[in-house]
Parts: structure tokens; sequence; C-alpha cells
């Protein structure tokens, strides 16, 4: 019993930190942020390497399925997902573009893509957005993983990395449009 009454009192310490922590979030400026039906217009000057794409064009990208995967290197849910991504890629990669986005700069991301040897293994190269903070303020977000889909250039979906499936990407694909949890990191009403 004695050591219920401890576990009870470190979830509750653990609530209260959490709780407090949550109202400390840095401050956004949603007057840039979009929304579900939005039109995305890309940022310029967006940075990329790894996968195929040393240098793009977004417009050669308008009749793809466009997903962004916000990732951090710290964010271990974040590669094991990767993996995963990089088949949807691979199979689907006339109809789909997946980008791995983070705000790490680009010395720091080939040191970890260097020394991740669950990466190499399973052989994951995706284009990698780096030095990201445009995108950011389009889709703000507190927790990664947080996944964004585009198609057509409109704002399918903005979610959790779990929701992007082969059967989801279909679904789009086959509807042209989807409708899937929103991840709300902030609680904002949309």
């Amino acid at each position: 019993m004695k050591h219920l009454k401890y576990n009870f009192l470190l979830f509750i310490a653990f609530f209260i930190a959490q709780t407090l922590w949550a109202q400390k979030k840095e401050a956004v400026d949603f007057s840039k942020s979009l929304k579900i039906g939005d039109r995305f217009v890309p940022p310029n000057g967006i940075s990329v390497f790894r996968g195929n794409m040393v240098k793009f064009d977004w417009n050669t990208l308008k009749d793809k399925v466009i997903i962004l995967d916000f990732f951090s290197t710290a964010c271990s849910t974040c590669i094991d997902d990767m993996p995963k991504l990089q088949k949807l890629q691979d199979k689907y990669k006339d109809r789909l573009q997946i980008f791995n986005v983070a705000f790490q700069d680009k010395a720091t991301l080939e040191k970890f893509y260097t020394e991740n040897t669950f990466l190499k293994e399973k052989k994951v190269n995706l284009p990698v957005i780096h030095n990201d903070g445009e995108l950011k303020k389009m889709f703000p977000h507190w927790a990664e993983p947080h996944a964004v889909i585009i198609y057509k250039g409109i704002v399918q979906a903005i979610t959790f990395s779990r929701l992007l499936t082969e059967e989801n990407i279909l679904k789009l694909l086959r509807d042209g449009r989807i409708e899937l949890p929103y991840k709300n990191d902030y609680n904002q009403v949309i």
C-alpha cells in the first residue's frame, strides 16, 4: 500500500510539473499559420539535402501529395517513423513527396545521419529541409513529430505521424481530400 501511495504522489508531481511547463510554451504568431483547407504558398529559400533533391521547385510537386514531416534529432518517435516513411516514398514516388523538416542546421543533421546506424540499416534517405523557420511559422507546433499533408496546393491535414499510412495516402489520391484528426499543440480554435 505504501508503494502505491508513493507512485500516486510521483504521478501527481509529474502531472503538476507538466501542466506548469505546458503553460510556458513559446509565444507564437498565429497570423502566418495555415489551417486545413488553406492554400499553401511555399516559402522561398528552402534548404534541402539528402534524397534526390538538392535543389527543387515546389511547382514540380503540384500534382503530388506532399508530406512535411517535422522532426528533431532528439525525437525517438520521429526516428522510428522514418523507415516507414521511406517505404511509402519508394512505393509511391510518382505520386508522393515526403520531406523531413528540421529546425537544426545542416552540419548537425549531417552528423546525425552519418552516426545513426538504425537509419543507415533501413536505408532512409528522404530529402531533409534544414534550418527551417518559415514552414514552422506556417504550421506552428510545440512537439514533434508533427505532420502536414498538402495536395494540389491545399493543406489537407495537420496531424500525427502515425496517420501517415498507405491507406490514407491512397484515400487522398482517390478522393482528392482527406479528414484526419487535427494535431493542435496550442489548443487553438479551428
